[in-house]
């Protein structure tokens, strides 16, 4: 976790710092709470499957056709009701009364229930069109905070939108741009699903960051139990990466971890032979 990332500077109204003096043991609890504060910014963005369509018709009024020009969206506001589970209906010109498709829904939630910051519409940096010049500019966090805060976590774009960003990355080998935020886990989490760890495996061992490494074979190794890689793989604790990394024929890297792991052990007696 860098905090320097965590807490690094963001569009918002200019407010002049606050200077404090503290004693040894101040300045150790306000690291603490930062750290605390820190946790709470790192977590993860919703995962879950996409949502199932909706718009079933429920009934055809013929004696109703032609009778409206327009549509019209029946909904349910009763302040006991969770959005999700609320009655919203359209009538269409032809009379049929049907469920409303999710995007009305959404449409509807934010008309009587406002999200702070959400548009009524999907904004054009969130569009298939809008999306490729912000790729090419490599902000890659902007665009996900922008779809977290317009976008239902289940909902088709909001999906569409990060496996776009994933996969940019992953082609790019940036995954930096997202270390150290609370979309990193939904990175990881989508490179685990479709089998593709080995770029970001070894941009974790170039930068000695080898537990994390392991860490995320484990996890590989948990999600896909039956894989030609679980077989070959030694249960120590501290071999997965190892395995994997022979497993791929990933030479340089297992150069490395050796190198690394003699000069671990250099340390070692070293320092047994002083103490």
């Amino acid at each position: 976790m860098d905090m320097d990332v965590v807490f690094a500077p963001r569009k918002e109204p200019l407010v002049p710092p606050r200077y404090q003096l503290m004693t040894r043991d101040q300045l150790h609890k306000a690291h603490v709470e930062a750290v605390t504060e820190a946790k709470k910014l790192l977590e993860m963005t919703p995962v879950l499957p996409e949502r199932e369509p909706r718009g079933e018709t429920l009934r055809h009024d013929e004696e109703l056709d032609g009778y409206l020009e327009h549509r019209m969206v029946f909904t349910n506001i009763s302040m006991n009701k969770d959005n999700r589970d609320r009655e919203v209906v359209v009538r269409e010109p032809t009379g049929v009364l049907r469920e409303a498709t999710w995007e009305e829904r959404d449409r509807m939630m934010q008309v009587y229930f406002p999200s702070l910051g959400r548009r009524m519409w999907l904004p054009h940096m969130l569009t298939e069109e809008g999306l490729l010049p912000v790729l090419e500019a490599g902000r890659y966090g902007d665009i996900l905070d922008m779809a977290c805060l317009q976008c239902e976590p289940d909902s088709e774009d909001y999906i569409r939108v990060h496996r776009t960003v994933y996969d940019r990355i992953e082609v790019e080998g940036a995954y930096d741009s997202l270390r150290s935020t609370r979309h990193f886990g939904g990175l990881v989490w989508y490179l685990v699903q479709q089998e593709r760890i080995v770029g970001l495996v070894k941009d974790l061992v170039e930068k000695y960051l080898w537990s994390e490494g392991e860490a995320l074979v484990e996890l590989y190794l948990l999600c896909h139990p039956h894989c030609s890689l679980a077989s070959s793989t030694d249960s120590t604790p501290g071999k997965k990466l190892e395995a994997f990394c022979r497993h791929y024929s990933l030479g340089q890297l297992l150069a490395q971890l050796a190198t690394c792991r003699d000069s671990a052990a250099d340390t070692v007696l070293a320092t047994q032979s002083i103490t």
